[in-house]
């Protein structure tokens, strides 16, 4: 059996992730993928089984760069409340910033059906930081949360709903290239309901 080149298998993620970009997953082939890595199509089962593994390393990828980009926003601020409202703002700009990565990742390309939850287990490494942060976070000695993975779950996919509807020009026309300016609206209504003391 041939050894693994780790070059390859990223250039061949790299790649994929381009393709994606502008193609449909549900088009994009195995023999598409490898004639645009300038490699047989069997070189690229040898490193993924099939279509769904690969595009799962691919929204991986993706999603460690996420986490890398909140982990900066998350690092400056101090206190829990201050890391949980720097991970949303910095969940939000990553998404405004690549916003064809964003809908990729958040929809485009389908958990297998007969996924288990161990199985997408590793997707959840952004949600799962979130869930840390709410879980931490206290108001005079008592957590603000009775269930941060409910309520993280809640949280971002409202935010990830602003984004959309942003870039997709869903909402008032006077917000169409003000996503951030809406999004800080939703931002704070949740600063207001988690993180305020009453």
């Amino acid at each position: 059996m041939r050894p693994a080149n780790p070059e390859l298998q990223n250039q061949i993620v790299q790649k994929t992730l381009e393709l994606l970009l502008d193609k449909d997953p549900e088009s994009l082939g195995m023999r598409e993928i490898a004639a645009a890595c300038n490699v047989t199509a069997p070189t690229i089962y040898h490193y993924f089984k099939d279509k769904t593994n690969l595009f799962k390393e691919v929204s991986l990828f993706c999603l460690q760069q996420l986490k890398d980009f909140m982990t900066g926003y998350i690092e400056k601020e101090s206190g829990f409340t201050q890391k949980s409202i720097a991970a949303l703002k910095g969940f939000r700009d990553w998404c405004f910033k690549n916003p064809k990565i964003a809908f990729l990742i958040m929809g485009k390309i389908k958990v297998a059906d007969d996924a288990t939850s161990k199985d997408v287990e590793p997707y959840y490494i952004c949600f799962n930081l979130g869930e840390q942060l709410l879980a931490q976070c206290t108001i005079d000695g008592k957590k603000i949360s009775e269930n941060p993975a409910l309520d993280t779950g809640i949280i971002v996919s409202g935010l990830w709903g602003c984004i959309e509807q942003t870039l997709l020009k869903r909402t008032a026309p006077e917000f169409w290239n003000k996503g951030t300016e809406f999004s800080d609206h939703y931002i704070k209504m949740v600063e207001k309901a988690y993180f305020s003391k009453n």
